[in-house]
């Protein structure tokens, strides 16, 4: 009786982690120091964006779904993060991780007034990155390297400190 509580117990703790996990019940942070893998994707107003055209300005590389709630709670944030800091050099760039692409990720995005550049990757992150959640963000400085890697949602407190030490 005691090894079935006990395994009962142990499959919950699991489940419940990987359920926060997935979900993005907490942000976490790791930094990191290697190259930002370029990559070229269509963007939501037909034309073509390769993040090496951003060199020489700092990088948001959000990757994300329109059916992540953790996503979705994101999105202010990243909106005010882009609206406070790109006149300082920020670039916010989403990456919609959707599997049916544009035609999901363009009605959302026009009602979440997200005003930052959106490329669709689909189902196929970029090679390169190893996202094993959403959302996932990189952050990439200048020079085309990633500093910091964010796991789950982030809020604008969570990186604007930051953003500031590469701006």
């Amino acid at each position: 009786m005691l090894k079935k509580w006990l395994g009962a117990v142990a499959a919950l703790v699991l489940a419940g982690f990987v359920f926060w996990f997935f979900v993005g019940g907490g942000g976490t942070s790791r930094d990191g120091s290697f190259p930002a893998p370029n990559f070229t994707l269509p963007s939501l107003s037909g034309n073509n964006i390769s993040l090496s055209q951003f060199r020489g300005k700092v990088v948001l590389l959000d990757f994300w779904a329109t059916w992540c709630d953790a996503c979705r709670e994101e999105i202010p944030d990243l909106i005010r993060l882009y609206q406070d800091k790109r006149s300082k050099g920020l670039v916010v760039l989403g990456v919609s991780v959707d599997a049916l692409g544009q035609s999901v990720v363009q009605p959302f995005v026009k009602d979440a007034q997200i005003p930052y550049p959106v490329a669709i990757a689909g189902d196929h992150v970029p090679a390169g990155y190893d996202i094993s959640g959403l959302p996932t963000a990189f952050l990439i400085d200048k020079n085309g390297i990633v500093r910091h890697e964010y796991i789950g949602a982030v809020s604008y407190e969570d990186v604007v400190k930051d953003i500031n030490a590469l701006l």
